[in-house]
């Protein structure tokens, strides 16, 4: 009796330290019970939102068809990690464990892209601005000279509220905002209906 011999391994345009198993890949039959528990698919109805598509796009950058682009890194970073697919799953496929590494060689990838300049102010921005212990108080001061100079009233649209509350959220077809005002405070909330 001989055993199925594993498939050899593969990590086509994958850096070969950290690519996504090739032989977790294959696993995935495709039979579609991951799509119903999947939000990102029940919002957009694309393949590329599920996670049989997210696995059939891994397979083919580890096969050589397709690179790591950024469209493959959207398509993974659009996963919220939720892993309700891989409790669904009859084959038992480690979605979990093969969309982190897949993300991670897209980060390595677009990082590896970005200028250096670029990529320290960001890393900045992000450890000291908006994750610092008092990181956005330092800019509490440009807010105000905003709000003081009138610039916000550029912003404003004619009944005074913001002018992007006053835009339906694409998504939200069919949605009209209807205006209420809140005991105690000094603006309208808006709902969608």
């Amino acid at each position: 009796m001989t055993s199925a011999a594993p498939h050899p391994v593969q990590t086509g345009y994958f850096d070969p330290s950290d690519a996504p198993s090739y032989d977790q890949l294959v696993h995935c039959m495709r039979c579609g019970l991951c799509l119903p528990t999947c939000p990102t698919y029940s919002l957009y109805h694309l393949e590329k939102a599920s996670p049989r598509g997210r696995l059939a796009l891994m397979r083919a950058v580890s096969e050589g068809r397709l690179g790591v682009t950024p469209g493959f890194g959207e398509a993974m970073t659009l996963c919220l990690g939720c892993l309700a697919c891989q409790t669904a799953c009859p084959a038992g496929v480690p979605f979990g464990e093969l969309l982190e590494m897949a993300r991670h060689q897209a980060e390595a990838r677009q990082k590896r892209k970005r200028f250096i300049c670029a990529e320290r102010l960001r890393n900045w921005l992000l450890s000291r601005v908006v994750y610092g212990p008092r990181g956005l108080e330092r800019l509490m001061p440009l807010l105000r000279f905003y709000q003081n100079a009138g610039l916000q009233r550029r912003h404003l649209g004619t009944d005074g509220t913001p002018a992007t509350a006053q835009v339906s959220p694409s998504g939200a077809r069919g949605c009209r905002a209807r205006g209420a005002t809140l005991p105690g405070s000094r603006g309208t909330a808006h709902r969608l209906s």
